[in-house]
């Protein structure tokens, strides 16, 4: 593998990661060892031991120029389950953002296996409740929020939730459009953050 610095290495990373995703067989948990070896300043990430790294053998030998990480992964990602996170609600009328619509909130969602997502934002009132599908790391949100302070927020939205590799966190991504009225421009409202297991 080639050496690599700097921004580079996180580019790596997340490679190992999806690479480890992608081979894994049929096992629903694996891991995989990645050693993050340094030589001469120069930092490579591998799947083979270090150079000069101590052998089961040596175990008096010492190594400052190695590591070893265990990339957890899971061969068939699924956002089933609990959530929980902040959560930004924001709007914006004509391009103007709608003060009173800005809010960033603790939030628990729930992915059930039926297909149904239902959650709260306890502190500005708003509760969840819609239906999920999935293609890969993307899963689809078809929702609706009710009893929420802020009156605008209280409409269906769809999006997007993307799932991390390993899928233990996932990014929202949701967007409510609003018609222009008289007296009132069109409206844009989204709801985004992340969320972890």
């Amino acid at each position: 593998m080639a050496r690599l610095t700097g921004r580079r290495i996180s580019q790596v990373v997340i490679l190992v990661f999806l690479f480890a995703l992608a081979g894994l067989g049929s096992s629903a948990h694996a891991a995989k060892t990645i050693y993050r070896c340094t030589k001469d300043g120069q930092i490579t990430l591998t799947d083979k031991p270090c150079e000069g790294s101590p052998s089961p053998e040596n175990s008096n030998a010492t190594s400052s120029q190695s590591s070893s990480t265990t990339v957890a992964s899971s061969s068939n990602l699924s956002p089933v389950g609990d959530w929980h996170g902040q959560i930004q609600y924001q709007g914006r009328e004509n391009g103007q953002t709608l003060a009173e619509a800005h809010s960033v909130e603790p939030s628990s969602l729930t992915f059930s296996a039926d297909g149904k997502v239902s959650g709260a934002s306890q502190e500005n009132g708003c509760k969840w409740l819609g239906v999920w599908s999935q293609g890969g790391r993307m899963v689809s949100i078809d929702l609706s929020l009710t009893g929420c302070a802020y009156d605008g927020l209280n409409r269906r939205f769809t999006g997007t939730f993307l799932l991390g590799v390993p899928d233990s966190s996932g990014e929202m991504m949701l967007q409510a459009f609003t018609l222009p009225l008289p007296g009132r421009g069109a409206r844009l409202y989204d709801i985004k953050g992340t969320l972890r297991r």
